[in-house]
């Protein structure tokens, strides 16, 4: 039986749906959980999150502002927020930092970690893919993201995740050559990694639950991309609203609502064609994970 840590960053938004699937990733295997997440929730919620999780260590903090970091990053990428993507990189950080200590302060062992976040609902347990990895080896997903490491998720040894959330370290200089996009910096950092990580990568299936999917099937919702489905999210619009702003005014609201109104348009185009698409024969069975020594090129 493997010791492994659930390590969770950013915002605690959607939890109650999504800590059921989360606490069943490994049903035959110890589990502890480790989290930092903004502090945007009021004290009946942290009782509730701390019941549902049972943490052994955590971390609720006062949103910090990374508009400042803007200036140090060149802005390659249209429509990527540098500021909301450094709050992440900073959680990722904050939360192996916590982890960290708990594991020097107890001196317990843990076999793997894996990088999580709260609004991520699973379909499938993980015990089968644990004796296939190495301590030196990371499983990532690649589902619903055009074959491109994602990073709402991953899997491997301790030291391999933790170099995984080190990005924020090393962002800055990162970003300048190369696009301030969430895969393409994801793909450069593992690829600069001083240690070799073996990767395994997979369509393992995970849904980012939104407001609006309230109401609405599992099924439909696993339709939705869910970096299309993200437009549909008033906090998300919100978010890139105010960066874009600073940085063209007028001109930039209306870029991010044209942006936004395209892929709400693309979301419902690719549902309708896959609901008039004719069902298959038989399920179909899932992708055989395939090893690659070093991560997707871009």
């Amino acid at each position: 039986m493997a010791r492994i840590a659930l390590l969770f960053s950013g915002l605690s938004r959607q939890w109650a749906n999504c800590v059921q699937s989360q606490l069943q990733l490994f049903k035959n295997h110890q589990v502890d959980v480790f989290f930092h997440f903004w502090d945007t929730t009021d004290d009946a919620e942290k009782r509730q999150i701390l019941n549902a999780y049972q943490p052994k260590a955590y971390m609720f903090e006062r949103q910090v502002d990374f508009s400042p970091f803007e200036k140090f990053i060149p802005q390659l990428d249209n429509i990527n927020v540098s500021s909301r993507m450094m709050s992440q990189y900073f959680g990722w950080r904050a939360v192996a930092t916590i982890f960290n200590q708990y594991r020097q302060a107890t001196g317990t062992h843990y076999d793997f970690a894996v990088r999580l976040r709260a609004d991520v609902m699973y379909f499938n347990s993980l015990d089968e893919v644990i004796p296939q990895l190495t301590s030196d080896g990371l499983f990532l997903s690649t589902f619903n993201n055009f074959d491109l490491v994602n990073d709402m998720f991953a899997l491997g040894g301790v030291e391999p995740i933790l170099y995984y959330m080190s990005l924020f370290d090393h962002v800055l200089l990162y970003a300048q050559h190369i696009i301030f996009n969430s895969e393409h910096l994801l793909i450069h950092h593992l690829k600069s990694t001083p240690k070799p990580i073996r990767l395994t990568l997979a369509e393992f299936k995970m849904l980012v639950v939104r407001p609006h999917m309230v109401g609405m099937s599992i099924e439909e919702c696993l339709m939705e991309h869910p970096g299309s489905s993200k437009w549909k999210d008033p906090e998300v619009v919100a978010a890139h609203k105010e960066f874009h702003e600073r940085l063209r005014g007028e001109q930039g609201i209306a870029h991010v609502e044209q942006f936004a109104k395209h892929w709400i348009a693309d979301i419902e185009a690719k549902k309708a064609a896959k609901l008039a698409a004719p069902p298959p024969a038989s399920p179909a069975a899932p992708p055989a994970p395939k090893s690659a020594d070093e991560p997707p090129k871009s």
